[in-house]
Parts: structure tokens; C-alpha cells; sequence
């Protein structure tokens, strides 16, 4: 990774950065870390997981980002780089994988992966969040539910109720600059 980094910086816009697309999670990825290294790759978007891979493999783009699904898949033609998380996988093909922090980049905040949330809507009585969080968060914790994970290399983060809502508001501080950098914030 500090390599790629490396060569990016000293001619930036040569290497190209693909995702999957503006709008999902590869997407603010590839934005956010081209910022983190001062816009020295070309963000390059492309039209879904195997678009990007086609091009990655046959040499029209450099790196792309690929969710832990993709990379097992193609595990025999890809080589991970790092995990956009502050742990490793849970998945034993990837958990040799280090972090940006690992891999020499600390203090970086760059979005990375996909979530799942049950929410409700306003004005739903606090009795009846906390009784569905309760449900929730007995199915989490289950050993179907985490064998389950595990074996599909989810990452390991849970949020409910107030911690729920500062990890929302924290995102959305993060997607910001983001989302104004690719041209997709609407206000």
C-alpha cells in the first residue's frame, strides 16, 4: 500500500482508483481516500462489483476497491492491499490483511463498508425502540447469528439506540467532504 501511495503522490492522476460505483460504499471509499492522500489518484467509477473487476483484471484500471465477497471470489487473481476497518477480517483467507493504520497510514478517516440498520419511524414511543432493540440485540448476539458473520466476513460493528445515532452523526461528518468531492451532496 505505501508503494501504491508512493507512486500516486509522485504523478498524480496516473494511477487509477476504481470502485463500483458514486453511490455505494467503494465509491465514498475511493473518494475519501483519494483526499486522505492529497487527490493524487484518479477516481475512477464503474458500473457495479463486475464491471470493475473486468477492468482491474484486464489492466484498464490499477486498484480497485472490492468488498471481502469479491476478493474470496477472485482470490486467486486479486492480492488485498489493506481492509478499510480498524480490525482485520473475520474471514481466515483475509485476516492476514492489515489495516491502514498496519499498513503505515494513521489517523485517516475514510469510510469504508456498508451497513444495516433497523429504524423506525419519528415519534415512535421510546418504550417500543428500546423493546426492538432488546430483539435486536438477543439476535446479534446469538451463535447462529455470529457463525453466520463470521463466515461471510461481516464486520463485527454494532450500534443501538444513542450510540446508534453518534455513529450516524459521526458518518455523516465523514461522508460530507466526501459527498462534496464527487459532486453528489445535495443541499
Amino acid at each position: 500500500m505505501k508503494e501504491l501511495v508512493e507512486a500516486a503522490a509522485a504523478d498524480p492522476g496516473k494511477i487509477s482508483l476504481g470502485n463500483a460505483g458514486m453511490g455505494g460504499a467503494t465509491g465514498v471509499a475511493s473518494v475519501g481516500l483519494n483526499l486522505a492522500f492529497g487527490k493524487s489518484f484518479n477516481v475512477t467509477p464503474f458500473s457495479g462489483g463486475t464491471d470493475l473487476l473486468a477492468n482491474v483484471l484486464g489492466g484498464h484500471c490499477d486498484v480497485g476497491i472490492f468488498s471481502q465477497s469479491e476478493m474470496l471470489a477472485n482470490a486467486d487473481m486479486l492480492r488485498p492491499l489493506v481492509i478499510l476497518y480498524d480490525e482485520h477480517s473475520q474471514l481466515e483467507q483475509l485476516a492476514a490483511v492489515p489495516t491502514l493504520e498496519e499498513a503505515g497510514f494513521q489517523n485517516l478517516n475514510v469510510p469504508g463498508g456498508s451497513f444495516r440498520s433497523l429504524s423506525v419511524k419519528k415519534g415512535t414511543p421510546p418504550e417500543a425502540k428500546k423493546a426492538l432493540a432488546a430483539m435486536v440485540d438477543a439476535a446479534y448476539n446469538s451463535r447462529a447469528f455470529q457463525d453466520f458473520m463470521k463466515s461471510k466476513g461481516l464486520l463485527p460493528a454494532y450500534y443501538a439506540l444513542d450510540d446508534l445515532d453518534a455513529y450516524f452523526e459521526e458518518l455523516v461528518e465523514a461522508y460530507i467532504p466526501i459527498l462534496e468531492e464527487a459532486g453528489l451532496l445535495k443541499q
